[in-house]
């Protein structure tokens, strides 16, 4: 069809462009041209079809010409067409879907909303503060705390100053370090990572409340892959202001991170939130084959993407976690997941 409408369209054009002097046919005369059979169902209309067209002896020959370079054209098969109807969506073999987000959106929508009902409760004065188990209220120490400030906003902050508690033992331990290893410099604090700036303040700041306080006691490694964010990354800064040879070797972090993987038998972890703290834990774990098994607690949603939604079988799929390994993600806030963890562990 194509290949004819534009025959036609040239043949046209070229009568009412013709010079003068062509010799022109006969006006009885007349140009045959027949349809040839063809499969397109457009062209099944014209079939058998005579059109007469008035043409200089010069148009047969542009005719011609036009044939074989449309003939050129026409060779190559056009793509596949797409099916509309075919809307199948790809599964994983498990047969659900990765994402699921029509699910996830609606539990967000529906605890926003309890929410909002809850805040709004309180607010009018209609609601009571909900029962709190004793026993609950006997594991949260509540510190003694010095200041009390209110901001701009109308926020008040009750606790400590902090520069008021770090900048101190920070001297304290440069100090310490200095006398026991009679090193100085960049030297003086080689291998010292977030794990012993732990153990240090657990020793001097912290109480029997703190977890601090304990993981010095036994030399409980705690490491902080991203210790240079928020309150204490910036006191740390101020004092490196003040001794620009201090700094944390937080590759010595990772060397102990490598040591742990490699030594354990059994490798079990329990992942508060996520960020890069969780990633640090079934990173290294991917080294031994996968974690022995995992608990997720979280309130970040799978659709988003982040590590924090990640469900295990992310990092199943990356050998992070094994398998075979038992594993569960329970979706909550974990200042209210974690005493009613603590609570029945210790009972």
């Amino acid at each position: 069809m194509t290949k004819f409408l534009f025959t036609y369209l040239l043949l046209a054009g070229t009568i009412f462009s013709q010079e003068i002097d062509s010799p022109v046919i006969d006006s009885k005369d007349s140009l045959d041209i027949v349809i040839q059979e063809s499969d397109s169902t457009f062209i099944d209309t014209f079939q058998n079809s005579t059109i007469e067209i008035p043409a200089s002896i010069d148009t047969i020959n542009q005719v011609e010409i036009i044939e074989e370079f449309d003939s050129s054209m026409t060779n190559k098969p056009l793509p596949p067409i797409r099916d509309p109807e075919n809307k199948v969506v790809e599964k994983l073999d498990s047969g659900e879907p990765f994402f699921e987000i029509k699910s996830s959106i609606d539990m967000l929508r529906q605890q926003v909303d309890s929410l909002k009902k809850i805040i709004s409760v309180y607010e009018e004065g209609k609601g009571a503060m909900p029962n709190i188990n004793e026993e609950l209220l006997n594991l949260i120490k509540i510190p003694q705390l010095r200041h009390r400030i209110e901001l701009q906003n109308g926020t008040v902050v009750n606790g400590e100053i902090i520069e008021e508690v770090v900048l101190p033992a920070l001297e304290e331990i440069r100090k310490d370090r200095m006398d026991n290893t009679g090193l100085i410099g960049i030297e003086l604090w080689k291998g010292f990572g977030t794990v012993e700036l732990c153990w240090e303040l657990g020793r001097r700041v912290c109480d029997k409340n703190s977890i601090l306080y304990w993981a010095a006691e036994h030399e409980i490694p705690i490491i902080i892959p991203g210790i240079t964010d928020g309150g204490i990354g910036a006191q740390l800064f101020m004092f490196r202001q003040k001794y620009p040879n201090f700094w944390i070797d937080i590759l010595a972090d990772e060397q102990r991170m490598s040591d742990l993987t490699w030594v354990t038998e059994n490798s079990n972890a329990l992942m508060v939130g996520g960020g890069i703290s969780k990633h640090h834990v079934i990173w290294w774990n991917q080294y031994r084959g996968g974690l022995d098994s995992a608990v997720y607690l979280t309130t970040a949603p799978e659709y988003d993407g982040s590590l924090s939604g990640a469900r295990p079988r992310e990092a199943i799929s990356w050998g992070k976690v094994r398998p075979e390994a038992p594993h569960v993600c329970v979706e909550g806030e974990a200042s209210v997941l974690l005493p009613l963890l603590g609570a029945d562990l210790f009972t």
